[in-house]
């Protein structure tokens, strides 16, 4: 799904920043690194930041499917930890603290990015 997003982005580039950076003498490899990378960095951020939250819970899944916690608790992750903690144990608010915890560690990535984003915005708004 990201090549999608990526390819989607790398349409949106006009041509005519490349046709300039030719006339200038740019390298293939200068037009790559100066253009289309920091074009694509607020995409490619985003796909970081939403690829880091799908593997934290597509985790659980896997686990609770094919190993439920594996043998000794070896492939056990913290968001199968918060389901064990909450509807086996029945240790509810700790359940619930820990669900928390991993909402505040998503949360994290989401502001990390929004800053990453909105510094490169606001300094292309200034020239």
């Amino acid at each position: 799904m990201g090549v999608i997003f990526i390819l989607a982005f790398l349409q949106t580039i006009p041509s005519s920043l490349y046709e300039a950076a030719k006339v200038d003498g740019a390298s293939p490899w200068r037009r790559f690194r100066y253009i289309t990378l920091p074009l694509l960095k607020p995409i490619i951020l985003l796909l970081i930041v939403l690829k880091s939250v799908w593997a934290i819970r597509d985790s659980f899944d896997i686990v609770y499917m094919i190993t439920r916690g594996g043998p000794a608790e070896s492939t056990q992750v913290v968001t199968f930890y918060a389901y064990l903690t909450t509807f086996k144990f029945l240790r509810f608010g700790y359940g619930a603290a820990i669900s928390y915890l991993i909402t505040l560690i998503i949360l994290v990535f989401a502001v990390v990015y929004m800053r990453l984003v909105y510094t490169e915005t606001l300094y292309a708004e200034t020239i």
